[in-house]
């Protein structure tokens, strides 16, 4: 079985190495990308197990915009989605969601807030990969 692949979206290149640090000695194979264009643009190549983005980027709701955008592509349609933000410690605007009903609103299969240790980012891509039923 080859390492599953991890799209990572988010304008911050620092967030990039931190989590290629953290992922590729887990054994995930990381793409990076720093725009939601890119990334779509990049999407048939990459082919992603898992896609990790940044809330805000060009938008403050960029993440969502590029979850819709996954969601509606039927080849992409059931990968998980991780929304990662640090809204909340920049502008103090809580966007988590308060229940499953409001994490499927916003098309995100996990919401998680930076700072964030090694360890919960970790358990999260393990949780979502094993719940995705080709990967898991």
């Amino acid at each position: 079985m080859s390492a599953p692949v991890i799209m990572l979206v988010d304008d911050d290149s620092f967030f990039h190495d931190l989590c290629q640090r953290i992922l590729g000695p887990a054994g995930y194979q990381l793409h990076t990308f720093l725009s939601p264009e890119d990334a779509l643009a990049a999407i048939d190549k990459v082919r992603p197990d898992l896609v990790i983005t940044d809330l805000m980027m060009t938008d403050l709701h960029s993440g969502f915009v590029l979850a819709r955008e996954i969601r509606g592509n039927a080849a992409f349609k059931h990968v998980p989605i991780m929304v990662i933000t640090s809204i909340r410690s920049h502008l103090g605007m809580d966007f988590s969601p308060q229940g499953d009903d409001e994490k499927a609103a916003m098309l995100a299969d996990a919401f998680l807030e930076k700072p964030l240790t090694p360890r919960i980012l970790l358990e999260t891509i393990q949780r979502l990969i094993r719940a995705t039923p080709e990967l898991g």
